[in-house]
């Protein structure tokens, strides 16, 4: 039995998939252009899966870039963001709202999503009391994103150490959220929301968030 369940937010409570994030890649090249660069969707996604920063460092050197102007494409982009959601483009998946309420143990939340934005999408959804604990991280400083974002295990450390947990489990839809675990030595279910993730080698693999029941209660 689980003590702990950790879940992401993005592909697993909130459907924010919109053209399997495709949407995030354009508002990436727009806002580039607007100032002064050219990004095609490789330097967007290059952004995204970055765990070094040399990778973005390169990125930066290749389009002679500053931190501040790829900041600025990077809240451009949770801006859009939060517009989806208050007029109800992005919203939650059917089975989030009952399955986090039904939760006998506790439930926390550890997303690469940037800590304002998060704290928006909590409120906006009144989510923020269903979790004993938040991990997000602010996106002020790029090179502690970087560091500290999943597949890096520190914010799944960080909750499973406030909790006191003994066997958490982290519930995620993309490599990151599997890698995260695998790197704090945790059981893993990824939800294939929005295609297969082959390659990926988590604990349990399931369709839909609904499924996530049986695998909890087996």
């Amino acid at each position: 039995m689980y003590d702990l369940v950790i879940f992401d937010m993005d592909g697993v409570i909130l459907d924010s998939g919109l053209n399997n994030f495709l949407w995030m890649d354009r508002i990436r090249m727009k806002k580039a252009e607007e100032i002064g660069y050219s990004f095609d969707k490789e330097d967007a996604i290059q952004v995204v899966q970055a765990t070094e920063m040399s990778q973005i460092e390169e990125l930066l050197e290749r389009k002679n870039m500053s931190m501040e102007e790829l900041l600025q494409v990077e809240h451009a982009v949770q801006d859009a963001k939060t517009n989806l959601i208050k007029h109800g483009a992005i919203r939650l998946f059917p089975e989030a709202q009952n399955l986090i309420d039904e939760m006998d143990v506790p439930v926390a939340l550890a997303t690469n999503a940037p800590l304002k934005t998060t704290q928006l999408t909590l409120k906006h959804f009144n989510l923020r009391k269903q979790f004993e604990v938040v991990k997000s991280l602010p996106l002020d400083s790029f090179e502690t994103y970087i560091e500290r974002k999943k597949p890096h295990s520190y914010m799944l450390e960080k909750a499973i150490d406030e909790i006191g947990a003994d066997k958490p489990v982290m519930i995620g839809d993309t490599s990151a959220d599997v890698n995260a675990a695998q790197n704090a030595g945790v059981d893993s279910v990824l939800v294939q929301s929005y295609d297969e993730r082959e390659g990926l080698n988590p604990t349990y693999r399931i369709r839909e968030l609904a499924e996530l029941r049986s695998v909890l209660n087996s």
